[in-house]
């Protein structure tokens, strides 16, 4: 599953204690339904999970050069 929304406005710039915290919660109910689903299912041990934000920036309106911090923590 892939989504961009309605998660996909984790780019507050402002009330970010706040807005992050609901945001987050939100999240962790919701993957926490489709756990207890895929347990109930017997086929937890068959799913990985996988969060990653780039906080909508697209490398090309990040002039000059993109984030380089997916290259960083995904590398060896």
């Amino acid at each position: 599953m892939f989504t961009t929304g309605p998660y996909n406005i984790f780019d507050t710039h402002a009330n970010q204690g706040v807005g992050h915290a609901n945001l987050l919660q939100d999240v962790a109910v919701n993957v926490d339904s489709f756990m207890t689903d895929i347990r109930q299912l017997g086929k937890s041990d068959n799913v990985t999970l996988f969060f990653y934000s780039e906080l909508g920036d697209e490398p090309w309106t990040m002039a000059p050069a993109p984030t380089t911090a997916p290259a960083e923590w995904l590398s060896p």
